[in-house]
């Protein structure tokens, strides 16, 4: 989920910079200053505490608590094949992202990138999840609610895109979050069968490196489409050079 955080950071840096609406206080940036990664950095500050209660003019809602209605991922990698789908996902904890570094730049007189390194203490996740899939040697077939805890996520993302008739059209999201400590838990992962839940859920706990680095591509592919579709149908509306100068 803090793939959709930073995304929603990005995009209304650049566009609530220059919308009337809504008053944020946030200051235009000179790309050409010594402080201008700086400048950056203080406006995605500035803008936290108003995301955290949603932007209802602009659509945007809560990120803490953060609710999906729908997410379906086909995975195809060395220990999970098949199809997870989520609903009614909720998400709490986000609230709490520290920006460790922010850098924008022109990577040419059309490209512009912003590089957004960030840090969230913890992400209490609760789900449903309907599942047809293999997991390692495990065939699940079923449905479950599901919790998870993480902690210690790192993300870095990068925003890439090109600025045409002064709009910043995004071609590319690239996200890279990393996890320090994990656990999952689940109570019919297995249907009618509550040992071999049990050891699902435990083999889970203890290889979960392993499934998260499979899952990772899977997930950032699943989500860059609509981000990059919700992203540019939202700064359609403003003006690049208002937000950047």
């Amino acid at each position: 989920m803090l793939v959709y955080v930073l995304s929603v950071f990005s995009f209304l840096i650049l566009g609530l910079s220059s919308a009337e609406e809504v008053d944020l206080s946030l200051k235009t940036c000179d790309s050409k200053s010594y402080n201008f990664s700086a400048c950056v950095k203080d406006n995605l500050e500035s803008v936290l505490p108003q995301l955290i209660k949603g932007i209802p003019q602009y659509d945007v809602p809560p990120i803490d608590p953060f609710f999906l209605e729908y997410q379906k991922i086909a995975f195809n990698s060395n220990n999970i094949h098949g199809e997870i789908i989520f609903v009614n996902l909720s998400v709490t904890g986000l609230a709490k992202v520290k920006f460790l570094d922010v850098t924008p730049q022109f990577l040419d007189d059309e490209i512009f990138k912003i590089e957004i390194d960030s840090h969230v203490p913890e992400l209490d996740m609760k789900t449903i999840v309907k599942i047809n899939s293999s997991l390692n040697v495990f065939k699940i077939l079923s449905e479950s609610p599901v919790h998870v805890v993480a902690n210690d996520i790192r993300g870095k993302a990068d925003f890439i895109g090109h600025v045409i008739n002064d709009t910043w059209v995004l071609d590319h999201i690239r996200i890279y979050p990393t996890i320090e400590k994990f656990k999952i838990s689940a109570n019919n992962l297995i249907e009618d069968n509550k040992e071999l839940n049990d050891l699902v859920i435990s083999f889970m706990n203890e290889y979960w490196p392993m499934f998260y680095r499979d899952a990772l591509p899977y997930l950032s592919d699943a989500i860059e489409g609509e981000l990059i579709a919700m992203i540019n149908k939202f700064l359609s509306h403003f003006s690049f050079s208002k937000s950047f100068i």
